[in-house]
């Protein structure tokens, strides 16, 4: 039964640290909200913001599937730390969901990654996501539950999504803009700055020397705000586990 269901794509659209952990996937939400919008999601016909505090995000993915760690990777590289446990300060919202299929990811932008904290790699120049596509392969769309309730902008208790064209796909956006745009590259250190902080390390970033370059620049778009790097924090490779 559980075949016939569509993917879900969760969009993340702002600066967001994942946290790959044993007992399921995790998004952290940095306080930046002197600079930015409460974040909140958006389905296919409504919108809810998110406030300070923890939030879980439930639905049916019928027969679960064995699952490998750390998770699956693809597209554009993340800041990894591989971390099983990093302490972390208190984030504006922790999102904790089931484990994604794929973490795919997106809007790329040229960095130069430094840290002073023992066990990290410094310097470090890449390439990096500044969004994710965070990717379910079987969901029942009717059994998505964000707890505690948040408050949508129509009837309904939970996101009204449908699939988009002949993609098999639901998108549910977690979008986080700044109050001014466009933003600036100072804006998007000091949203990395404020990201690395929430997970306990020192780490530091700047742009290469790319970004000023013709047709480099970062996308500064509705949903790519400050080109901040995301940050994945996953187990050691070695690790492995089996979910029932």
């Amino acid at each position: 039964m559980g075949n016939n269901w569509p993917q879900l794509h969760l969009l993340l659209a702002g600066p967001f640290v994942l946290r790959d952990d044993v007992d399921g996937f995790r998004i952290l939400i940095p306080d930046l909200m002197d600079t930015h919008f409460n974040p909140g999601f958006t389905a296919t016909h409504n919108a809810a913001e998110v406030d300070n505090g923890a939030w879980n995000i439930t639905f049916n993915t019928g027969e679960k599937k064995r699952s490998i760690r750390p998770v699956k990777t693809s597209g554009k590289s993340f800041d990894i730390f591989w971390e099983p446990r990093l302490k972390c300060s208190s984030p504006f919202a922790t999102l904790k969901l089931p484990t994604p299929d794929l973490v795919h990811g997106l809007s790329p932008a040229n960095a130069v990654i430094s840290s002073d904290t023992e066990g990290l790699p410094s310097p470090m120049g890449d390439t990096f996501a500044t969004r994710a596509a965070l990717i379910y392969d079987s969901v029942d769309l009717s059994s998505i539950c964000i707890n505690p309730t948040l408050k949508w902008d129509s009837p309904q208790q939970n996101p009204d999504l449908e699939v988009l064209g002949s993609a098999g796909a639901a998108v549910l956006t977690l979008d986080m803009q700044p109050l001014v745009a466009p933003t600036s590259e100072d804006h998007a250190m000091m949203a990395y700055r404020n990201m690395a902080r929430m997970v306990g390390v020192n780490r530091f970033m700047r742009q290469g020397s790319a970004m000023h370059s013709a047709g480099q620049a970062m996308d500064k778009g509705k949903y790519n705000d400050c080109g901040a790097a995301m940050i994945l924090i996953s187990p050691p490779p070695e690790e492995k586990t089996t979910s029932r």
